[in-house]
């Protein structure tokens, strides 16, 4: 009876702090974590371009798992922004972040056919920044006339299109 009450607590206590989280969120990215198709690295960079170039402290999710969660968590620790970054894994209620988040971030090293997260995000009424791989985003958005793009790997570019 114990061990139910505190797993029942357990599960509390991770869907409070889940909840606190989807309340924090500014910049959200939804993809594998998996580089070089997607390009987690130019996006962390960004948020700390924003902070350090533009003086706004932006909170990022990353909703997804891969390969490259390690190598990330480093760079994340490397760059001093684990208040700002949060890895948040698979979710099946990623509407919720969609619903608090103020902008996706899309970024992919190469073509990407039909980025359905563009779309997802759009339909949310939230604003879409991502690269401009040679195929998906920009016949999506247009030449920035329905979010904005950036070169792929410029997490400068990226930085302003999140300041703007």
């Amino acid at each position: 009876m114990l061990l139910m009450v505190l797993l029942q607590h357990l599960l509390i206590t991770q869907k409070i702090k889940q909840q606190q989280l989807i309340l924090m969120v500014t910049i959200m990215m939804v993809a594998r974590l998996n580089y070089p198709h997607k390009d987690h690295y130019t996006v962390i960079h960004a948020v700390k371009l924003l902070k350090e170039k533009y003086g706004i402290q932006k909170k990022l999710v990353l909703l997804g798992d891969g390969p490259e969660y390690s190598k990330l968590v480093e760079f994340v620790k490397k760059n001093n922004l684990e208040e700002d970054v949060f890895f948040e894994g698979n979710h099946s209620n990623v509407q919720d972040y969609y619903s608090a988040a103020s902008v996706l971030v899309h970024a992919s090293r190469s073509g990407e056919g039909l980025p359905t997260i563009l779309i997802e995000a759009m339909n949310f009424g939230l604003p879409v920044v991502s690269t401009d791989t040679k195929t998906g985003p920009f016949e999506i958005i247009g030449n920035d006339k329905y979010g904005l793009l950036c070169k792929v790997g410029d997490s400068n570019g990226m930085a302003e299109a999140l300041n703007r």
